[in-house]
């Protein structure tokens, strides 16, 4: 569209956008110099770069425009520019400051001598209902109208009259509180943080599965018994209290009951380790792999008959991953399936659980899968095989995207993907951590001196959290790896760690111990 408004070429390079600082002196100097911040802005660190080496031109003072100079505080990071830019836009300034943005936007000072007072006002064209295209005769007048509007935008439509109330709904009590503003730039730490233990079974069972389902925490251990329990949030726990600074924790777990259905009907080697067990949300039933078929098996979560057994895999199913709509499975004969996950209502259900045949099947890997994450809202499946070749395929069509590979050519082992666009990765082979984002620039590495056996994502992406065989659950900043927390420590290695939709994490361990971290 650029090109196009400048008649096929770019244009003049002393014009071209090259420089944050800049572009904002210009904004607040001059009238006609009207630019507004697209969503790239809080997205996108290769919008700033020029990657392809594009020939921008020279300026008059004989610069040569090609990376955008960004300000100070980014230290030249697009990757820090964008996630203190997006940290700003999500801090508790602007949202205090939300109402007037929507009145000058879409509210009372859009139009009249509201707009006037707050110097709110645009070319006219510009405003929904200023010209009747229709009305216009003269072909060449209605073209000129036509592309003023294409190349130079609209003002939004006017939504509201009367001025907007300022935001009244306090802060959620968080794990991951965002500092205040001028600490912004710095790595944020977890705010304090409780840590309750609960004990699964009185055997201590080791737990090979733990997540959150529907408000029910869903633990299954060693010999594939299931316990349930409920999980407790600040709208839960209404009791009276006359001590106002109690210390305890909104959140916490309180045991339901324990199932032996699963056991009884199908052994203890239903699935012999934790990422052979996944639970589905949409359709209400567990669905495990690895089986000696090389089938996907789903049983439903109150009774555990088996409503489903598909193969589509000609070799053993080595991995998995699921989100509501969706489940991706890997497999030894190279290929990824994309499966549909189907809604199911009601209790002990016969329905099936994933659409019979595939939604994809995705080729592209030369030996076995080895690991898989997945993004709906990216639109991503990434797959890694025992090679060490990292794919990218579309969610929604199954095409592939791009091809690359770990600095030393080291394998993934296990995959974290958040819908910010940041890849968490860990490789056994020399036990090191990596993030990374979708367009394949390495954030950062870390060696860790550990095994690890399970890896999260918090829900506001910007920290990880990993458990290992040396019983500690660690958080790290998603940019840099550095460890800002470690909540919970046990003598147990940890078996499996997850966040809950509040973004409190549950951790469970082989003493059979389910460990809840949430706000203090």
């Amino acid at each position: 569209l650029h090109s196009v408004l400048q008649g096929g070429k770019l244009d003049h390079a002393d014009r071209l956008f090259n420089s944050v600082s800049a572009t904002w002196t210009m904004c607040n100097t001059h009238s006609a110099d009207v630019k507004e911040l697209i969503p790239e802005f809080f997205c996108l660190p290769e919008m700033f770069e020029n990657t392809n080496a594009v020939d921008f031109g020279t300026r008059q003072d004989g610069v040569k425009v090609s990376d955008v100079s960004l300000p100070p505080w980014a230290k030249g990071s697009p990757v820090e520019f964008v996630r203190v830019h997006k940290r700003a836009l999500e801090s508790a300034i602007v949202s205090s400051r939300l109402h007037a943005w929507v009145d000058l936007i879409f509210g009372f000072k859009q139009r009249g001598k509201a707009a006037v007072e707050a110097t709110n006002v645009f070319h006219y064209l510009s405003y929904e209902g200023s010209v009747d295209l229709s009305a216009i005769e003269d072909e060449m007048e209605r073209k000129s109208v036509t592309d003023h509007v294409l190349h130079f935008g609209q003002t939004p439509s006017q939504l509201f009259r009367k001025k907007q109330a300022p935001r009244t709904a306090a802060a959620k009590k968080s794990l991951w509180a965002l500092p205040p503003a001028p600490a912004l730039a710095a790595p944020a730490a977890p705010s304090q943080m409780s840590v309750a233990l609960t004990k699964v079974s009185a055997q201590g069972r080791p737990i090979r599965h733990c997540s959150i389902f529907n408000g029910r925490v869903v633990v299954i251990d060693r010999d594939a018994l299931v316990h349930y329990f409920k999980w407790m949030t600040p709208r839960d726990t209404t009791s009276f209290t006359f001590n106002a600074s109690s210390s305890q924790s909104d959140f916490s777990v309180e045991f339901d009951k324990t199932s032996e259905l699963l056991n009884k009907q199908y052994g203890a080697t239903v699935g012999d380790s934790g990422n052979h067990l996944a639970v589905l949300p949409r359709s209400g039933a567990l669905l495990s792999i690895g089986h000696w078929d090389n089938s996907i098996r789903c049983y439903n979560l109150d009774d555990f008959k088996c409503v489903q057994s598909v193969s589509c895999h000609k070799d053993a199913i080595t991995c998995a991953a699921s989100q509501e709509r969706v489940v991706v499975t890997g497999s030894r004969d190279t290929t990824v399936i994309v499966w549909r996950a189907l809604k199911r209502t009601g209790k002990a259900s016969t329905l099936p659980a994933l659409q019979e045949s595939p939604l994809h099947i995705l080729n592209g890997h030369q030996d076995e899968v080895s690991c898989i994450a997945l993004s709906a809202p990216l639109d991503l499946v990434i797959s890694a095989s025992v090679r060490g070749d990292i794919l990218f395929h579309t969610l929604q069509t199954g095409e592939y995207v791009r091809q690359f590979h770990l600095p030393r050519g080291h394998v993934p082992t296990k995959m974290a993907l958040r819908s910010n666009g940041i890849l968490l990765l860990y490789c056994q082979q020399d036990l090191s951590l990596y993030t990374m984002t979708v367009n394949g620039r390495v954030l950062a590495a870390a060696d860790i001196a550990e095994r690890i056996n399970s890896v999260a994502f918090s829900m506001e992406g910007e920290h990880v959290v990993v458990g290992g065989e040396k019983g500690g659950v660690t958080i790290r900043c998603a940019y840099t790896l550095r460890v800002v927390a470690s909540p919970a420590t046990s003598a147990s290695p940890i078996t499996c760690v997850d966040t809950t939709p509040e973004d409190c994490l549950l951790a469970a361990n082989r003493a059979g111990e389910l460990i809840v971290v949430s706000p203090g």
